[in-house]
């Protein structure tokens, strides 16, 4: 059996992909792991969460279903006008959404992927409040263990 893509592999295919379409996205900024400050926005970065190990029912057959999540934190701005910001970084972070589920298995290197949630809301960075949108991304992937 193949073996796929671990939690930073499929991190750092979450990193690439928006790279690749970071202008379409009109981010400033793609960082990998969040930041204590963020130079300039939009930026977003990219933070491996967990992995879950499930085994299957059949214990004999030693096959492993990792289930990944992987964050996209969007920084939109410090916050200025609350409803136009609110606006432009839910927009954002769907465009984001789309791309990720356009993927559905980043080239087979896992079973499947989708955003599962986008939360909206404000993170302070350096005393700053900005908004910003967390979207979690979930994968299915296989492996099997050493008999």
């Amino acid at each position: 059996m193949t073996q796929m893509a671990n939690l930073l592999e499929f991190s750092e295919s979450i990193e690439q992909l928006l790279i690749a379409h970071k202008d379409d996205l009109d981010l400033q900024e793609i960082y990998f792991g969040d930041q204590d400050r963020i130079a300039s926005t939009p930026a977003a970065c990219i933070e491996p969460m967990t992995k879950d190990n499930n085994i299957s029912p059949n214990a004999a057959s030693r096959i492993l279903t990792p289930i990944l999540e992987v964050v996209v934190i969007v920084y939109h701005s410090a916050v200025q006008s609350t409803q136009q910001n609110v606006r432009e970084v839910i927009a954002m972070a769907q465009n984001i959404e789309d791309l990720i589920n356009n993927q559905i298995n980043f080239g087979g290197t896992v079973i499947s992927s989708y955003v599962a949630r986008l939360e909206s809301g404000f993170i302070t960075k350096a005393g700053t409040p900005m908004r910003a949108t967390r979207l979690s991304v979930i994968a299915k992937t296989r492996r099997t263990l050493p008999s």
